[in-house]
């Protein structure tokens, strides 16, 4: 699997712990993500504050991903084959897309 590098200002040591934490906060968010999913029927209704704290959860994330985006295109590393990003991007989403599929059959079924 291609592994996406920034380096940031600090220590090494610094920037492996945050890099791994970082992972594993995004790996808990994508299964809470789908769980939600699943939960969430077409047409539900949700409380107020429900629909806020993911609007905000959306919005953090969406800004870091952009941010990295621009770091990677335009910051001082050396830019990495396009191609392979583009594949890489549609692996995971195509991981993604699967993974809601499985789950919202399952509910379906279920």
């Amino acid at each position: 699997m291609k592994q996406n590098k920034i380096i940031f200002e600090g220590n090494d040591e610094r920037q492996d712990h945050e890099a791994d934490m970082a992972r594993s906060e995004l790996y808990k968010l994508a299964e809470y993500s789908v769980k939600l999913f699943k939960m969430i029927e077409p047409g539900s209704n949700l409380e107020g504050w429900t629909a806020a704290k993911i609007t905000k959860a959306s919005d953090y994330i969406s800004s870091v991903y952009h941010y990295m985006k621009y770091e990677q295109k335009f910051g001082d590393e050396e830019p990495e084959n396009n191609q392979d990003e583009l594949e890489y991007e549609e692996s995971i989403k195509k991981e993604i897309s699967n993974s809601l599929s499985e789950q919202w059959l399952k509910h379906k079924q279920g």
